[in-house]
């Protein structure tokens, strides 16, 4: 079995939005400091969290259980981007490194934040078996004059879609490293 968690705002909304969609043998997960921001989701295990880091060391335990956690976040500073560098660092030293799959902060967001984005990158190249980097200035781009909601939506479903591509292949066959996209 494995576990599709999302940290903080960003990866909370993308694992809701999988719900009740097929998933590789997977289980969904949801963690954030906004209790209410929880109680929105329709996921059905929730798990507060009263600072993102340190992460719970009962919780990460319970992670540690299943075949492959991959672990979805938006890296804008808040919440999700040290919940997921907390984890990720956590699982290692459990010796089951996750699958990250995380979105770098949009230039708006200021240096400061883009700076902070590039360190917990590299924590997690260390911590993970593979890292998957949106980046998020680039796609926006890309993606020519669309709604920020449409532009929300396609990339919860480009995430789904990486997400149930690389659960569903053997173990051996997953890519290994930082995968920028």
């Amino acid at each position: 079995m494995n576990i599709i968690i999302g940290l903080g705002n960003f990866g909370c909304s993308v694992v809701n939005s999988m719900n009740g969609k097929p998933l590789p043998n997977a289980r969904l997960i949801v963690c954030d400091t906004d209790i209410d921001r929880l109680n929105q989701m329709d996921v059905e295990l929730k798990i507060p969290l009263a600072s993102p880091s340190p992460f719970p060391d009962e919780t990460a335990k319970l992670l540690a259980g299943f075949e492959r956690v991959a672990i979805v976040a938006g890296l804008g500073g808040r919440c999700g981007s040290q919940a997921a560098m907390g984890l990720a660092m956590l699982l290692k030293g459990l010796d089951k490194p996750p699958i990250a799959f995380v979105t770098t902060p949009m230039s708006f967001d200021g240096p400061k934040r883009m700076h902070l984005a590039k360190n917990i990158i590299t924590c997690l190249d260390v911590a993970c078996f593979s890292t998957y980097i949106l980046d998020l200035d680039k796609r926006l781009r890309s993606a020519g004059n669309v709604s920020l909601s449409k532009f929300t939506e396609n990339i919860y479903e480009l995430f789904y879609e990486l997400i149930t591509e690389t659960l569903g292949k053997k173990p051996e066959d997953r890519p290994q490293g930082r995968i920028d996209l």
